[in-house]
């Protein structure tokens, strides 16, 4: 263990500066739920269509499984289309020139990766 922390009154110099970590690190997780409920509320709003949303993904795509855990959750409705099972799901895939899975296709708007604000914001054009 380091000599300098076990020193009397040096825990309680360093109290301040975790509690900071933590407060911090709180506002970071609140401020990241906060701006999901947002897009969740805005994708909703949209009145969406699964056809209108559709998630390009693969089977061993932990984003993917993220993402539609997300949009299952938020109720946000969409397709989805695997492309290791489904030769026009890789086809289209091929022909977005998509990098990874999860791609989506938002009303004719692609966003490869996910985030649920990246993707409200493209109902906005």
């Amino acid at each position: 263990m380091d000599e300098s922390l076990s020193k009397p009154g040096r825990w309680r110099q360093l109290l301040p500066l975790g509690i900071l970590v933590v407060a911090l690190s709180g506002a970071v997780a609140g401020l990241g739920h906060w701006r999901g409920a947002q897009a969740a509320e805005r994708l909703r709003a949209a009145h969406l269509q699964p056809a209108d949303l559709l998630m390009l993904s693969s089977a061993d795509c932990a984003v993917c499984l993220r993402a539609r855990r997300w949009l299952d959750a938020e109720r946000v409705p969409y397709s989805e289309c695997d492309i290791g099972k489904e030769p026009n799901c890789e086809a289209l895939f091929r022909r977005l020139q998509a990098v990874g899975t999860p791609t989506f296709v938002l009303r004719g708007q692609v966003l490869s990766g996910w985030d649920a604000s990246r993707l409200a914001a493209m109902l906005d054009g």
